[in-house]
């Protein structure tokens, strides 16, 4: 990459990345998360964070050797509206990856970021019964969480985009520079 002058890597939803890939690219590579992190690493950040009750929402961090953690840019939270299904959240949290996009590549280029202060738990893939009990948690969480319960229907334009009330979470405490 260096010899190209390629300085930024962008992946989603990929593999682990080994280090020499990771090395090639002086500012780094991001990673969109379909959780927050700490909180949702690892996979099916959807349903562990219906599982353990964890606010849904997209990380976009530099990755490093570590499986979903590296120096995180940006973590924003998704609307949730009381009729939503595992689908509707799929869907909204694949639109706030790409709504974070200029907004994340824009911090890293300005070495803007922080770091995760506790790493928190790592999920592996959800065995099939625990995946029955999130789909069975849904309504409960949806009702826990709903952003506004008046607003429900996939039809309500309101809903499009997963852009109403984004919300910012505050992450790692961050040092001078935006660096820990």
């Amino acid at each position: 990459m260096a010899e190209r002058g390629i300085e930024l890597g962008i992946i989603a939803g990929a593999r682990i990345l080994k280090d020499p890939i990771i090395r090639a690219f002086p500012i780094g590579i991001i990673n969109f998360h379909p959780g927050l992190i700490p909180e949702a690493r690892g996979l099916d950040a959807l349903l562990w964070s219906v599982y353990k009750g964890v606010p849904l929402g997209v990380t976009a961090h530099l990755i490093d050797s570590r499986v979903d953690l590296g120096r995180i840019l940006v973590r924003e939270t998704i609307p949730i509206y009381g009729d939503d299904t595992m689908l509707d959240l799929s869907e909204r949290l694949h639109e706030k990856q790409l709504e974070l996009l200029p907004k994340a590549i824009e911090l890293a280029v300005a070495g803007k970021w922080t770091c995760v202060a506790e790493p928190g738990t790592y999920n592996r893939k959800m065995n099939p019964d625990l995946e029955r009990q999130a789909y069975a948690m849904l309504p409960e969480y949806v009702k826990h969480f709903a952003t506004d319960s008046s607003q429900t229907g996939p039809m309500n334009s309101s809903r499009s985009g997963g852009k109403a009330n984004p919300t910012e979470v505050p992450s790692a405490a961050t040092g001078a520079n935006g660096r820990e």
